[in-house]
């Protein structure tokens, strides 16, 4: 079902940065991106970004971030700058475009005392809906009344919950995504998905800077940041805005090809889904 009003920009560059709760202290929300040191700055030719170092020589980023990046651009992770030696786009991916936005980029130098985040494989990525993941970025400030300020360029994460996948409101089906829910419950976007005003005690929205940031469950990689969307057309991480993120479980066998990389196996059969089924009922309950 597609919903009126939706608008989804045509090109990633025009995102903004990460956007938090206006009744919590910011602080915490640069703690919770300071957990995740996998996370660094991509920068150089084409656009700007985020990325999530994997181990070896390899970062995972998004697709509109990885383009042209060649030799002369840097992904800069806990403080220390390693130059680019090339860099892979996803054979489907076309420039300013949300579907297939994954990419991944070739590193130097890079220290062995860094730690890489595995990717969680994960046979059927539905089970994720309703589920508490963490989303890390290097993005600006702002909040859900102000919408984006300042300039994209600092670490932080936030949570959300994601609702379900893109093409259930129009946007791609390669990302799944979740709704920017106010502290007064008032901005659930997605209700129509069956998405319900449970405020998450970290509650944000992504944007530019975000891109190419990774999304966590217990730790592990599920999704890469990919894009904003909103109905009411400001695009400026506002409540009831969009966050959307490149689904891992579609890209897990390119991934591997390209980096040698394999995702972690996915939780003992069966769990993962029941997980999901118990916190819906949890979320449902307390509605």
């Amino acid at each position: 079902m597609k919903f009126i009003g939706l608008l989804v920009m045509a090109s990633p560059v025009f995102l903004k940065a990460s956007t938090i709760r206006h009744d919590l202290d910011p602080l915490v929300y640069l703690e919770k991106g300071g957990e995740f040191s996998s996370v660094g700055q991509l920068s150089g030719r084409g656009l700007s970004g985020s990325g999530v170092y994997l181990g070896g020589d390899w970062v995972l980023t998004a697709g509109h971030v990885a383009f042209l990046k060649t030799s002369g651009s840097n992904f800069e992770l806990n403080g220390e700058n390693y130059a680019v030696e090339e860099s892979v786009t996803h054979p489907d991916y076309q420039f300013g475009a949300d579907a297939n936005d994954i990419g991944l980029v070739k590193i130097t130098g890079l220290a062995t005392d860094n730690t890489g985040s595995p990717i969680m494989g994960v046979a059927d990525d539905s089970a994720l809906f309703g589920l508490d993941v963490v989303w890390v970025g290097y993005g600006s400030g702002g909040t859900g009344l102000s919408g984006e300020q300042g300039v994209p360029g600092t670490l932080r994460g936030f949570t959300n919950i994601v609702d379900g996948y893109g093409d259930e409101v129009g946007l791609t089906s390669t990302s799944f995504i979740s709704d920017f829910d106010s502290p007064t419950e008032d901005e659930n976007s997605l209700v129509s998905l069956g998405s319900l005003a449970s405020l998450t005690s970290l509650e944000g929205n992504v944007a530019s800077g975000d891109s190419g940031g990774g999304v966590f469950l217990n730790g592990n990689l599920v999704g890469i940041i990919s894009y904003q969307g909103a109905f009411d057309g400001s695009f400026d991480g506002s409540y009831g805005d969009l966050s959307g993120a490149t689904r891992l479980s579609l890209y897990e066998d390119w991934i591997t090809e390209v980096s040698g990389i394999a995702p972690i196996p996915e939780p003992a059969s069966g769990m993962l889904l029941a997980i999901s089924i118990v916190f819906r009922i949890r979320r449902r309950r307390k509605c």
